[in-house]
């Protein structure tokens, strides 16, 4: 599993976004146990080492099975999750789907726009060789004309 966030690598700011954002969840009506079960499931989608151990010891601090926990990667056949449950779960996936897509994007727009730059910067040399390789050919008073 290749991990797809570095929390090294993150830019500033980032952790504190989500931060406010777990406080919000942790605050809202959602069963915490439930919130603490579809953390692990992106943890896991996501290949975040540190989350996925956060995250299993607060679902098992909250009386999660490790069944459960284990069963998470196979959630849509297995029988250990409820309607409820199953409809989060596939929310949550999407949602990362989604982000990922957009992520994807945004990495290809951005090489784009470094090739371009880089083919103008390219042609920009070549045109200032040129232009200096054709005054290195004129006469002294060519300017003079």
């Amino acid at each position: 599993m290749e991990q797809r966030i570095s929390l090294m690598d993150t830019p500033k700011g980032f952790m504190d976004g989500l931060m406010k954002t777990g406080q919000f969840l942790n605050t809202s009506v959602i069963d915490k146990k439930l919130l603490h079960l579809i953390e692990f499931r992106v943890s896991q989608i996501n290949g975040c080492a540190f989350c996925l151990d956060m995250h299993y010891k607060d679902a098992i601090h909250l009386g999660e099975t490790q069944q459960r926990l284990y069963s998470l990667p196979s959630w849509p056949e297995s029988p250990f999750y409820t309607d409820s449950e199953k409809a989060a779960l596939r929310f949550a996936e999407e949602a990362d789907d989604q982000l990922r897509d957009r992520r994807r994007y945004l990495r290809s727009a951005h090489e784009t726009f470094l090739e371009r730059r880089d083919l103008r910067s390219r042609a920009q040399r070549r045109d200032a060789q040129l232009l200096e390789q054709a005054q290195q050919g004129l006469p002294d008073n060519a300017g003079d004309l």
